[in-house]
């Protein structure tokens, strides 16, 4: 909402930094708000069964990858996030990670070499 408010979105053509985060913030109001209409218009309540574990888990991931990222570079440190969130998955497989990881990595190189963003791939 922040950035809704307040930062310069500029135009389509020249977009501003504040561009990204209103795009985001109508967004989650336009999707919170057919979240409310669904659940106000629910037959039923259901109760979803709820492990704290795996939010703690990811949490903890989120931020050892983010403190990670500068000392072994973008490559893998986004390996690393995608191989141990995998561990909560049951039923996870090994080609879906190399597919989805060499996606990431495809769109890494667009980042860095075409779009010219200073982006360390990895350390040396």
């Amino acid at each position: 909402m922040y950035g809704l408010l307040h930062y310069e979105t500029g135009t389509l053509q020249d977009m501003g930094p504040g561009w990204f985060p209103y795009v985001t913030s109508v967004a989650l109001i336009i999707l919170g708000g057919i979240e409310f209409i669904r659940s106000i218009l629910a037959k039923e309540i259901v109760c979803v069964n709820f492990k704290l574990k795996i939010p703690l888990y990811i949490t903890a991931l989120i931020i050892a990858v983010a403190y990670a990222w500068p000392y072994i570079g973008a490559v893998p440190a986004i390996g690393l996030l995608m191989v141990s969130s995998g561990f909560i998955n049951k039923d996870y497989k090994a080609r879906w990670f190399f597919l989805s990881w060499a996606f990431i990595v495809i769109l890494l190189l667009v980042f860095k070499y075409v779009l010219g963003m200073s982006i360390v791939l990895w350390n040396t």
